[in-house]
């Protein structure tokens, strides 16, 4: 039977609850498994959380195109970026588009990302990192993709929920590879406790899968990652919620987290910190871009995670000035160890007037990072807001891990510029470099206290604030 006959409600759904998915009966092809089908009962969220390769991207798209096949009205389909929800929840080879009937397709609208369906529902695609976005609609259904990589849990609380307000059963399915944050747990929770019956949790591996993955594929992945902590993430689809030797944990975090930009006390110093990346690319570390603040209690405050992608030092260079001017930041500091001066050179080539100071690094992260968990302990250290990727890496990442926790590294080259450290010796982990692009008025005293009201820097600074907000690659300033 050729690919557009089997595209049928019927024919992803076979009539076995618990199947394999392998052919039986009329059902000749590989189809639905019984875990990649819509759980039963009156839910509001099915949380569909798995490794990578489980086939979840395809359970989001039929979910969601029998919704609205079955009911004309709005839906949304979501993902982490704009890229993301077009190249792959509409037009990759297990989205939207592809599972549709032949004669469904009444519109495919790729400027605004609407796809209209002939019954007259239409799906909207729209980005989590543009949280505003969807505030606008009223939906009967949404399928919100790699929902553990959202980057703004305000898409989820303030943009999605509030949307699914219509229809006879509004619905949500998350699909998503299991990856530590507060949004995540929450909803993990939920679907863990068995009196919460509005949200599902089901949870799978890439071996289940197996029959539609290369053995070979899959037979080197279980040798690199057969056991480990990527492995059981990535591929067994596991939430790791604690991590011996993090640096802190979710629970000591959200204790001390401010959620009014009000209570932020007056800071008497503001620093912007780069870990940079020395080259660019899709497979190359991270540039962290962490601004730290220290209040006049003493006590250390992550006010924003600016940290980019596969961007150029110029790139990389240009946020960090913009964050600079926003913040009105007293200087910049950064990691010298791999890029040599690359730091003040780069910067003072955007801007030559902003302020920077370098720092080597003498001893291993492990170590570097020891007085920031202390910190955290003590709660000495508040997130005004939160950082999904930063606190992650602050709870799950560990010297074994071979990923570069560049936010991580970026915050703690911050707490060490403002001092922030009680007990162990700073000075015999950090080398400060000569501050020769630095002005000479920036090197004198501190400036006094300044108030910590500081939530006017939404409001100014749009320049800044557009190159702050772009996506990772763009030639931001």
């Amino acid at each position: 039977m050729e690919l557009a006959e089997r595209n049928r409600p019927s024919d992803w759904y076979c009539d076995r609850a618990d199947c394999d998915g392998l052919p039986h009966d009329r059902w000749t092809w590989n189809h639905a498994r019984g875990k990649q089908r819509p759980p039963d009962g009156d839910w509001f969220i099915w949380l569909l959380m798995t490794g990578r390769g489980f086939g979840k991207t395809r359970c989001g798209a039929e979910w969601l195109l029998n919704k609205a096949r079955d009911y004309q009205s709005d839906y949304a389909c979501v993902a982490p970026t704009w890229r993301d929800v077009r190249l792959v929840c509409a037009q990759g080879p297990s989205g939207l588009l592809e599972f549709m009937w032949d004669d469904e397709l009444a519109d495919y609208n790729k400027g605004s990302g609407d796809i209209t369906l002939r019954n007259g529902s239409i799906i909207h695609l729209a980005s989590a990192d543009q949280p505003d976005r969807l505030r606008g609609y009223n939906l009967a259904g949404a399928w919100g993709d790699e929902f553990a990589a959202w980057r703004y849990p305000a898409a989820y609380d303030e943009g999605l929920i509030p949307s699914l307000r219509i229809g006879p059963q509004p619905q949500l399915c998350l699909t998503t590879t299991p990856k530590l944050t507060k949004l995540m747990l929450r909803i993990v929770t939920r679907g863990k406790n068995p009196d919460d019956s509005a949200v599902v949790l089901t949870t799978g591996s890439m071996w289940d899968n197996k029959a539609n993955l290369s053995d070979l594929a899959m037979d080197e992945l279980r040798r690199s990652y057969a056991g480990t902590r990527i492995g059981r993430a990535e591929l067994e689809g596991e939430l790791i919620e604690d991590v011996d030797g993090a640096v802190t944990t979710l629970d000591v975090i959200d204790e001390h987290r401010i959620r009014d930009n009000k209570d932020v006390p007056d800071l008497v110093r503001i620093v912007v910190a780069i870990d940079p990346a020395v080259t660019a690319g899709e497979d190359s570390d991270a540039t962290g871009i962490v601004v730290v603040g220290k209040g006049v209690d003493g006590h250390g405050y992550v006010l924003a995670d600016y940290t980019v992608k596969g961007a150029t030092p110029k790139q990389w260079a240009k946020k960090a000035a913009a964050a600079y001017r926003l913040w009105e930041a007293d200087r910049i500091i950064g990691e010298v160890n791999n890029g040599g001066d690359l730091i003040a050179f780069t910067i003072h080539t955007v801007d030559p007037r902003l302020p920077s100071q370098s720092v080597r690094a003498t001893r291993g992260k492990r170590v570097r990072a020891e007085p920031v968990s202390a910190l955290y302990d003590l709660g000495r250290i508040h997130h005004v807001g939160a950082f999904a990727d930063l606190e992650t890496q602050l709870c799950t990442w560990t010297p074994e891990d071979p990923e570069s926790p560049d936010n991580l590294d970026a915050l703690v080259w911050g707490c060490y510029a403002l001092g922030l450290a009680v007990g162990g010796d700073w000075a015999s982990l950090f080398a400060p470099q000569r501050d020769s692009h630095a002005r000479v008025e920036d090197q004198k005293a501190l400036p006094a206290p300044r108030p910590g009201s500081w939530a006017n820097v939404y409001s100014k600074g749009k320049k800044d604030r557009r190159a702050l907000t772009r996506g990772d690659k763009d030639d931001t300033g």
